[in-house]
């Protein structure tokens, strides 16, 4: 039991993130820390093991929670603007092209027909193209229906259904 309780402590604690985010994610976390370091001043004054880790799981866990959306958005917007994006670039500068909608995204990975100044893979150390942080397929379209000039590039997002806000793009959240 004591380790199950030092686990979520070294949790809160380590919630911490590299890069600042807002003010209320800051909040919620220092909310965190001062609830454990409080159990912690409590466990020294023997409140059974059972009753610190539900209490810690009624009040803090609800709090931290919503961070793995927020996190699996940061990652997914940061595939399409950055690593993806990038990797698209390069294609089209070494190609004087993007990929077109059928060759998709696997035109990073392996070269596509033609494409005779291909110098991928653009993606590296991966064999496959990624998914985006729900398990689904990123949609790519050149050229783009919202994006007539360049691509669309997006993620369903957490509802996994096109439209609904939440859509991730490389233009702005849909």
């Amino acid at each position: 039991m004591q380790r199950i309780v030092a686990l979520i402590g070294l949790m809160a604690l380590g919630l911490a993130p590299q890069v600042h985010a807002d003010a209320k994610t800051d909040q919620r976390l220092a909310d965190a820390r001062q609830v454990f370091e409080t159990f912690v001043d409590i466990r020294e004054q023997t409140i059974p093991t059972w009753l610190m880790e539900r209490a810690y799981g009624v009040v803090v866990v609800p709090r931290v929670v919503g961070r793995s959306k927020e996190a699996k958005v940061t990652a997914a917007l940061t595939a399409i603007k950055s690593n993806l994006g990038t990797a698209l670039d390069m294609f089209a500068a070494d190609n004087d092209r993007y990929p077109s909608t059928d060759e998709g995204l696997q035109a990073l990975i392996t070269a596509p027909p033609g494409a005779q100044d291909w110098k991928g893979p653009y993606l590296k150390d991966q064999p496959t193209v990624p998914k985006d942080p729900w398990g689904t397929t990123y949609v790519y379209r050149y050229p783009g229906t919202n994006n007539p000039g360049g691509y669309d590039l997006y993620s369903f997002g957490p509802d996994l259904k096109e439209g609904g806000g939440d859509d991730i793009t490389n233009l702005t959240t849909k």
